[in-house]
Order: C-alpha cells, then structure tokens, then sequence
C-alpha cells in the first residue's frame, strides 16, 4: 500500500509540475522521499516479513512512469531515497537536502513532526506530499500551506466504512481500541463518523490483553465480546497487534471490520466495484474502496 501511496504521489507531482516546456532544454526536477522507521514490531507469523524497501520501488516505479512522458515535454524527474532510523533528525535530512537543491519532498514520517519540517527555514521553501500520516489535525489545526495529502485521512477511512455500514443495516457497532497514538486518532474518527451516519456505538472497549494471542485468542475473544448486541465489531489496530485474531473467535458470529476485516483502503487489488465506499452509502464524499481479509461477509 505504501509503495502504491509512492507511485500516486510521484505521479501527481510530475502533473503538477508540466508547464510548457522548450523541447530544445531539459529541465530536471530532484524529487526526495523522506521515510522515518517506525517501532519494530512483533511478527504475528515469520512467513510475512515486511519488505525492506517498503514505498520506495513505488517511488522508482512514479519516477519511470514519469519519465516516459516527460521526455516529450522536456522534464527529467529524479528521486532519492532517504530512510531515517527511529530516532534520526528528519529536520536535519531536510536541510541537507534542501542545501542540494531539492524542493519536493514525499514523505512517510510520523504526522506530529511534519508541520514542523514545514515551518523549518528549508521547509518554507519546499512542497511536502505526505503518503503515512492519517491524523485528522494536519488537515485541520495543524493544516499547512505546503503540505498536501496523498494518505487519507482516519476520518475519510471512517467515514467510509460508516456508510457501508449503515448501508447494509449494520448499525450497531461494537467498538475495540488499541493502545497506539493512531489506534486512538481512528478511533475517534469512528466515533464521530457513529454521529454523522447513524451508526450507533454499543460498547467501547480497549484492548489491554497485550500483542501476542497466539495461544489465548480462542479463550480470551469469546470473553471479550461477549454480553452485548451488535452488528460488527470494528477493530481500532493500526499496527496489526491483535485485530487479526478476532474473525471467527467472537461470542456471537458477526463482521469484523475497521483495520482488518472490510478495511476501507485507497486501492485494492479487485479496483473499483461494488464495494467501494462512495457509491455504498449514497453519494459519500470519500472515494475508498472496502476490502474482506480473511473473512466472507456474514448477514444476519
């Protein structure tokens, strides 16, 4: 999804940058993707490592796409890869960057440090397309100028998700939240997406039964979800810690759904159907499509 994230943002940058050009002069354009890692998490399985070079072969990919047609108009794109570790300085990577010339920047680095790469001295003078962060703030309170937004915000996920939901007469949900900054940014946008739609949250729970249930999930789920009403379970796990082990392990048999189960997602492999969120609830605003993991729709 990253990498898809990449090649969009490569992609739209090289249409915002076609003036008319003079086919005798070349003009190169230095595009950078900033990434910063993230916590090293638990594997639920070692059979599916994350990829090294996770959003960048969809960088290289935009970058070739673009090339082909940009030699007609003149332009020359080139990207570099820039990958911090978890504690590195990305206002210093910006800096050194920007002293090399390049003024676009995709970047996949945690939401709460971009508006300060676009307040930097360097930052003002730069374009960022953010293709990680979803936190409704940067579009809203913390919203620049000069960042714009490949990723889709938790609330256009929730949003959607919500009016599939109701769509389909589920409108009671039950809610299950992790323990992460972005567990709880969803989470929130789900709530608030209840209000707006008609969906109505009967329970609200945290997740506090740690990452690995490999052994217990088949014990501790049925507990978990047991005693209450409900149409789905929607799941706030960004990270994946444990929301793949509750398909199928409820007290009563119902959909799984929010960050795993119908997850709604920008692309999907099946592309544009029956299932994608703008048409399921009505004339939505958000254009995401709702993908089944693991799991067949159940109707009751």
């Amino acid at each position: 999804m990253a990498a898809r994230r990449l090649t969009a943002a490569a992609l739209w940058l090289a249409a915002a940058l076609w003036p008319a050009a003079d086919a005798a002069a070349v003009e190169t354009v230095d595009i950078a993707f900033l990434k910063k890692e993230t916590e090293k998490l638990p594997k639920l399985s070692n059979l599916d490592p994350p990829p090294a070079d996770d959003g960048a072969l969809g960088g290289k990919q935009g970058i070739i796409d673009n090339n082909t047609t940009g030699k007609f108009l003149g332009h020359n794109y080139r990207l570099e890869t820039v990958v911090l570790a978890e504690d590195g300085d990305t206002g210093a990577a910006l800096s050194e960057l920007h002293a090399r010339g390049v003024r676009q920047f995709i970047v996949d680095v945690p939401g709460g440090e971009l508006p300060a790469l676009a307040d930097s001295e360097a930052g003002r003078e730069s374009w960022f397309y953010n293709v990680g962060a979803g936190d409704d703030t940067l579009r809203t309170m913390q919203c620049r100028r000069n960042i714009l937004h490949i990723a889709p915000s938790h609330s256009m996920r929730a949003d959607a998700l919500a009016q599939y939901l109701v769509a389909r007469k589920w409108p009671r949900w039950f809610l299950v939240v992790g323990r992460r900054g972005n567990d709880i940014g969803f989470a929130a946008a789900v709530r608030r997406a209840a209000k707006k739609f008609g969906g109505k949250i009967v329970a609200d729970k945290k997740w506090e039964y740690g990452p690995d249930m490999r052994r217990t999930a088949a014990s501790t789920v049925p507990v978990f979800t047991q005693d209450v009403e409900y149409d789905v379970l929607i799941v706030a796990d960004g990270v994946g810690e444990f929301g793949e082990y509750l398909a199928y392990r409820t007290w009563e048999p119902r959909p799984v759904a929010g960050t795993q189960g119908l997850a709604p997602l920008t692309w999907h492999r099946i592309g544009r159907g029956a299932d994608c969120a703008a048409g399921a609830g009505g004339g939505g605003a958000h254009d995401l499509c709702l993908k089944r993991e693991g799991q067949h729709r159940q109707r009751h």
